[in-house]
C-alpha cells in the first residue's frame, strides 16, 4: 500500500537504522507513533548548526533562535564577523538548508526574522536599489519567507520618520525617504520601462520611463483630470462661439439681395442659395448644437463620477493611503 503520508514527508536522508526500525514497527508504518501525527515527535535530519563563540542558540528541531552579533552566513560574515561592535542580532530562523554547511542563508532557509543592531538590509536580503537606495550600516528587521502576510483587526501604518529623527547611532537624518513597493524585485537605479504608445516619438514625448516612479495622489490626480477637462471644456466653448457667430454669418447671406452698380435696382434673390444656407443653419442647430450639448453634458458626468470621493467610480483607493 502506497505511504499516504509520503507526499507531505521527506524522509530521503533518515539514517538506515532510523529507516529499518520504522520499516519494522507496525504502529510506525500506519502512522499512529513517530510519524509526526497529532504533532508528535517525529525522526528528522535537521542541518547541524555551525555555531560562533558569541551565540546563544535555541532551537526545537529545524525551529532556530540564535542570539549573537550580525552573522548572514559562515562566521567570518556581516559586521559581527569584522569584530564591530555595537552588531548585536536576533535571528529567527525555521527549516535550515542542509547544503551549507550549518550556515545561515537568508536567501535559501525556509523562513527567517532577523533584527541587527548593525547590519546592510538589502545585501542580506538582495534587494534592489529602488527608489529609497541601499541601507548600510544601519539596525535592521528583515523577514523573508515563501509569503508573507502581514493581517491588523483594525489599521496599518508604514510609515517614514526622516529628516530631524535621530538614528540608532544617535545621529540626525537629514533626508526624508519615502516607501519603495516593488514588484519583483525590479527597480535598481537608472531602470527604465518602455512606453507602449506608438505616438510617443512624434509627439516628441520620451519613449522611455524610469521603473520607480512616484505613486499618483488621488486628490491630485482629480485635480488635474478637472484642469484637463476644464480645457477641453474651454475648446468646447470656442466651437459653440464659432457656431453662433457662423449662424449668424449664414442667416445674413440666406437674405442677401444684389445691387447693380449701374442702374441701382436690387437684383433677384437666388432661390437655390437661399434653400441652402437655410439648410446649413437648421444643420448646425439641429446635429452640431446637440452634439455640442450632449459632450458637455459627458464631460460633467466623467468629472462626477471619477473626480468625486464618494461616487462609485472615484480614481482613488477606499482604503489605502500613501503620501
Amino acid at each position: 500500500m502506497a505511504d499516504k503520508f509520503q507526499q507531505n514527508r521527506d524522509e530521503g536522508d533518515q539514517p538506515a537504522g532510523v529507516k529499518e526500525s520504522q520499516e519494522a514497527s507496525t504502529q510506525v508504518n500506519q502512522g499512529v507513533v513517530d510519524r509526526g501525527v497529532n504533532c508528535s515527535n517525529s525522526p528528522e535530519v535537521v542541518a547541524v548548526f555551525d555555531k560562533a563563540p558569541c551565540e546563544l542558540v535555541y532551537n526545537k528541531k529545524d525551529s532556530w533562535i540564535v542570539l549573537g552579533r550580525d552573522r548572514t552566513c559562515s562566521k567570518a560574515s556581516g559586521h559581527g564577523g569584522a569584530g564591530h561592535t555595537g552588531a548585536h542580532m536576533i535571528d529567527l530562523v525555521v527549516g535550515r538548508n542542509k547544503r551549507l554547511k550549518g550556515n545561515p542563508s537568508f536567501m535559501r532557509d525556509a523562513a527567517r526574522i532577523y533584527i541587527s543592531q548593525k547590519t546592510d538590509s538589502d545585501l542580506n536580503f538582495e534587494c534592489c536599489f529602488g527608489h529609497v537606495g541601499l541601507s548600510k550600516e544601519r539596525s535592521g528587521i528583515g523577514m523573508i519567507a515563501d509569503d508573507v502576510r502581514i493581517l491588523a483587526r483594525k489599521g496599518i501604518k508604514l510609515i517614514t520618520q526622516g529628516q530631524g529623527t535621530k538614528n540608532s547611532l544617535d545621529i540626525e537624518e537629514q533626508t526624508t525617504v519615502g516607501i519603495d513597493l516593488i514588484g519583483g524585485n525590479q527597480g535598481a537605479a537608472g531602470d527604465t520601462d518602455g512606453v507602449l504608445n506608438p505616438k510617443a516619438f512624434s509627439l516628441g514625448l520620451p519613449t522611455a520611463v524610469p521603473t520607480m516612479q512616484g505613486i499618483a495622489k488621488s486628490v491630485n490626480t482629480a485635480y488635474a483630470l478637472k484642469n484637463l477637462v476644464q480645457l477641453h471644456m474651454d475648446l468646447v466653448n470656442m466651437l459653440e462661439t464659432f457656431m453662433s457667430n457662423q449662424q449668424s454669418i449664414n442667416g445674413t447671406l440666406a437674405t442677401h439681395v444684389h445691387i447693380d452698380p449701374v442702374s441701382g435696382t436690387t437684383g433677384p434673390e437666388v432661390p437655390d442659395a437661399m434653400a441652402e444656407n437655410i439648410r446649413d443653419m437648421i444643420n448646425t442647430l439641429v446635429v452640431c448644437e446637440l452634439m455640442v450639448d450632449q459632450h458637455k453634458l459627458n464631460c460633467t458626468n466623467y468629472l462626477d463620477n471619477h473626480t468625486e470621493e464618494n461616487k462609485l467610480c472615484w480614481i482613488g483607493s477606499k482604503f489605502n493611503y500613501t503620501n
